[in-house]
C-alpha cells in the first residue's frame, strides 16, 4: 500500500524544480520528485552491492592461489557452456 509523505523544501529548491517543469523536463512536481527518488534508490542499491563486493574481496583477496584460479576458470567454462548460443 502506498503512503503519502510530506516534504518541505526551501523556496530556492522549489524555484529550481519549477524551472525544470517549465522547461518540459517533468510534467509536474510529483513526477520530478518521484524520478529523483527512484534514481536515489537505484544509486544507493548499487552502492550496497558495490560495498558487498569490496567486502568479499577484503575477506578473500584475489591472489595467486592456483586452487582458486582453477575454480574460477572451471566456473567460467561452465557458464560459457551453459549459454544457449
Amino acid at each position: 500500500m502506498a503512503q503519502q509523505l510530506t516534504l518541505k523544501l526551501p523556496e530556492e529548491d522549489l524555484a529550481r524544480l519549477d524551472a525544470l517543469i517549465r522547461a518540459g523536463r517533468f510534467p509536474n512536481r510529483h513526477a520530478a520528485l518521484r524520478a529523483a527518488f527512484e534514481r536515489m534508490l537505484d544509486a544507493e542499491g548499487e552502492a550496497l552491492v558495490d560495498a558487498a563486493i569490496v567486502a568479499g574481496y577484503r575477506r578473500v583477496p584475489d591472489g595467486d592461489d592456483p586452487f582458486i584460479a582453477a575454480q574460477a576458470d572451471a566456473a567460467a567454462r561452465r557458464s560459457i557452456l551453459d549459454e544457449p548460443w
